[in-house]
């Protein structure tokens, strides 16, 4: 008897993925929220202290969460202090979302259309993009995923202990991200409702699963709010309460991010709302009777309600950033390869399945050889060379004035590249103080009356230099 080949398909998905998430990542330079946290993780490592976050020695940082700070303060301690390790795990939670996507979808329908969703939301630009440069969005998104992924499992597969979880992943998520990611729980009692399966999803190892959950989270809040008194102002009161209160308010139509959402992603959203109308359309107008038309219409409505759930966790905040819009793209690329693989001959879909990895290699050598810049360069900002000097100049102990700069975060911009406890100051008068001063060109024609000269001239960043 012959035996059937073993499928790989899943193995050159995560390969093709990762390859595509990881590659360039030790290019460009850490910008805003990706520098400050790599600058939190730095601060673990240079303090000791793996309860309370700071932002740089002298700052706490109450913002969020510790887990994906631990994490990255671990491969710093391997690693050291490099580009690449920063951006790591956020671009790893892409891969796995893929992957999780890729297995959810091969369990409902099979492991062509299940390919197909995994290349899409991989390639999806604004995935993609945010996904890789090193923020926490993508890491909270995976524990959303995961939480879909383990109901699928328990329900679909009839393993009930996978029911644990949602809690667990939930747990995780909130020492990640904070309470958002609570949300996949109604998203799962929801769709548990509408395929009738809410009776066992709430059962004994579900509640198990979320008290595991808590058992993660709560420990570490009560920590550290324990031994800083201002934790619970900041991280829940300015934080989560602050960020809905009408002082955030701003009047930006959320048409505009459905335009970038356009823009930024053809054509995999038209291919989208082709397929979420092939599925309504199945679910709800026509009758379904034999047994695979009611798998599809299931698994139908399980998508429906996650991408639902998901535009109110996009939309729902007042204010909106780009990055929002990611809890869309799993959801949307299942729409999307349900659509295509209607149209698709399934040849050519083995054919893509038997090429992945050569495709895979082809890209790595890309990466490595080819000059692609895929993140943002220092040449408007010359960080490492101001730190080259100022690891020269300064002491270890002696402190960098900042003086009206114009860069996001520029504390621990300054902290994590040069290894110098910034000092901020407004008052041109007490650049005095300090030997080297980093400021913007504004900040440059003021320092010139106070002695200072420009050693190193950026667009965004000028360092300069004490003479008089």
């Amino acid at each position: 008897m012959l035996k059937s080949k073993r499928d790989y398909t899943n193995i050159t998905l995560f390969a093709f993925t990762f390859v595509l998430f990881m590659g360039k990542c030790w290019d460009g330079i850490l910008l805003e929220d990706t520098v400050r946290y790599a600058s939190v993780s730095k601060c673990i490592l240079s303090s000791g202290d793996w309860l309370t976050m700071h932002e740089i020695p002298d700052l706490k940082y109450f913002n969020k969460p510790p887990l994906y700070f631990w994490l990255t303060a671990l491969l710093f301690k391997i690693f050291g202090t490099v580009t690449w390790a920063a951006r790591f795990w956020s671009a790893l939670s892409g891969v796995m979302v893929v992957m999780l996507v890729y297995e959810i979808v091969r369990i409902y329908r099979d492991k062509n259309t299940a390919l197909l969703a995994g290349l899409i939301l991989g390639c999806t630009n604004d995935f993609l993009r945010y996904s890789s440069v090193g923020r926490i969005d993508a890491p909270q998104l995976f524990f959303m995923v995961l939480a879909i992924w383990g109901f699928v499992k328990a329900i679909k597969l009839n393993k009930d202990w996978f029911l644990l979880v949602p809690g667990v992943a939930c747990g995780l998520g909130m020492l990640t991200k904070g309470p958002v990611v609570l949300s996949v729980l109604p998203l799962l009692i929801i769709i548990a409702v509408f395929i009738g399966k809410l009776r066992r999803l709430l059962g004994a190892k579900f509640w198990l699963g979320i008290l595991l959950g808590g058992i993660i989270a709560i420990p570490w809040h009560l920590a550290v709010g324990g031994v800083n008194g201002e934790f619970w102002n900041q991280y829940f009161g300015h934080e989560m309460v602050g960020r809905i209160n009408s002082e955030w308010l701003e009047n930006k139509s959320r048409l505009i991010f459905i335009r970038v959402l356009f823009e930024h992603n053809l054509p995999w959203v038209i291919f989208s709302i082709v397929g979420i109308y092939g599925v309504i359309k199945k679910c709800f107008i026509l009758k379904n009777e034999d047994k695979e038309d009611i798998n599809n219409k299931k698994f139908g409505i399980l998508i429906l309600v996650w991408l639902m759930v998901s535009v109110i966790i996009a939309f729902a905040p007042p204010r909106m950033y780009g990055r929002y819009l990611l809890p869309l793209f799993p959801a949307l690329s299942i729409f999307a390869a349900i659509s295509l693989r209607n149209i698709i001959k399934e040849k050519y879909i083995i054919g893509i399945r038997h090429h992945l990895l050569k495709i895979t290699i082809l890209m790595f050598l890309l990466f490595v050889f080819v000059p692609i810049e895929r993140h943002k360069s220092d040449r408007n900002y010359k960080i490492k060379e101001i730190a080259t000097i100022v690891k020269k100049e300064l002491g270890s102990a002696e402190k960098i004035g900042l003086y009206l700069t114009e860069v996001h975060a520029p504390k621990a911009m300054v902290y994590f590249y040069t290894d110098r406890v910034p000092d901020k100051f407004n008052n041109v008068e007490n650049a005095k103080k300090y030997r080297l001063v980093i400021t913007s060109k504004a900040g440059m024609a003021k320092l010139k009356e106070e002695g200072f000269v420009g050693i190193v001239e950026a667009k965004k960043m000028i360092l300069a230099k004490r003479v008089g």
